[in-house]
């Protein structure tokens, strides 16, 4: 008897709480269902990447892009950074809706790489035997950077089809890996040397002063901003300008670059690596170009291949161009 009295209360309680939740407009809460994807941001910032994470970076542009990441691998060695995957498109003289326009095309683009801890590229090769569309599916990339041709109208003032081509590659980055959107940067590359030659864009859109050429250039930064957004901006461009105001000019006979378009290969290309590192690799990695002890002892005087060695007692002058260009990328 006692125990269906119990059941009985019990019973009674019960109902008598749920009437009560009813009463005061509270009822139970639903199971919970699975948990819904995190909703990734259109263009992230750059994140910290952890000593054992390995960081995927992709760099898409032309010969300029290449200049300025061919030191990178050797600088990561020399800093004993082993974590990193660098790959980088390439076609020559391509511009940013050119790689739009191709982007699913089969033999359109060279791809160079270096996998993380090896200690240079292991493709350097032009050969266009890639396509850019599959070199997105290769990796989840936290960094990709994208680079418009310094010698075309493209990069020297914005219109509705650069920003059309820049956000329909964006919007391609981020559909190669819904869960893992990257970091769109934008590179600068440099502009050209002050060296006079025949049918030259220097001359013919620019009277032969290439602190003109740079200030047509960096205009892009605001729409870059405002526009897409694209905060994150890799400064070449004003780095090459702050080393060729340096002692190391007065005596270069190319203004700093090997053929007047190119970049010198050594002291150059390594201030170029220095602005990429110190604008992706220092927030991301958390270290800094100034422990590099990096040194490249080639030298070549020949026109074209103008190569200046990269040595103790110059390597802290393209450093301090390179920080320079980071602080203030239009100055």
């Amino acid at each position: 008897m006692k125990m269906k009295v119990c059941k009985h209360i019990v019973t009674v309680l019960a109902a008598a709480t749920a009437l009560c939740c009813c009463s005061s407009g509270h009822s139970a809460a639903p199971d919970p269902g699975p948990d819904e994807p995190e909703e990734q941001p259109y263009n992230p910032s750059l994140r910290k990447i952890s000593d054992d994470e390995t960081m995927n970076v992709l760099f898409i542009g032309n010969s300029l892009t290449a200049d300025a990441v061919e030191h990178l691998p050797r600088i990561f060695r020399n800093m004993g950074i082993r974590n990193v995957n660098l790959y980088a498109v390439y076609r020559g003289a391509f511009t940013l809706p050119r790689y739009v326009e191709v982007f699913d095309e089969p033999n359109s683009c060279a791809l160079f790489s270096c996998e993380a801890g090896h200690d240079d590229w292991d493709v350097w090769d032009v050969k266009q035997d890639d396509c850019l569309k599959d070199i997105l599916g290769l990796r989840a990339w936290d960094v990709i950077s994208i680079q418009e041709h310094t010698g075309a109208e493209q990069a020297w003032s914005w219109t509705e089809t650069e920003e059309t081509a820049i956000k329909t590659l964006i919007d391609r980055f981020n559909a190669a890996h819904p869960d893992h959107h990257p970091t769109t940067a934008y590179l600068i590359s440099h502009v050209y040397g002050n060296v006079f030659y025949k049918d030259h864009v220097l001359w013919d859109k620019f009277d032969g002063d290439n602190n003109k050429m740079w200030e047509a250039c960096i205009q892009v930064i605001s729409p870059l901003k405002e526009r897409i957004p694209i905060t994150t901006i890799i400064p070449c461009a004003t780095a090459v300008q702050n080393l060729r105001t340096s002692k190391l000019n007065w005596t270069h006979p190319l203004d700093m670059s090997r053929d007047c378009v190119h970049s010198d290969k050594g002291i150059t290309r390594f201030c170029e690596a220095a602005t990429v590192f110190q604008t992706i690799f220092k927030p991301c990695l958390g270290r800094d170009i100034s422990e590099c002890t990096y040194i490249y002892d080639v030298e070549n005087t020949e026109r074209g291949s103008l190569c200046t060695p990269v040595t103790e007692e110059n390597r802290g002058i393209a450093i301090q161009a390179a920080n320079d260009a980071v602080k203030e990328s239009t100055k």
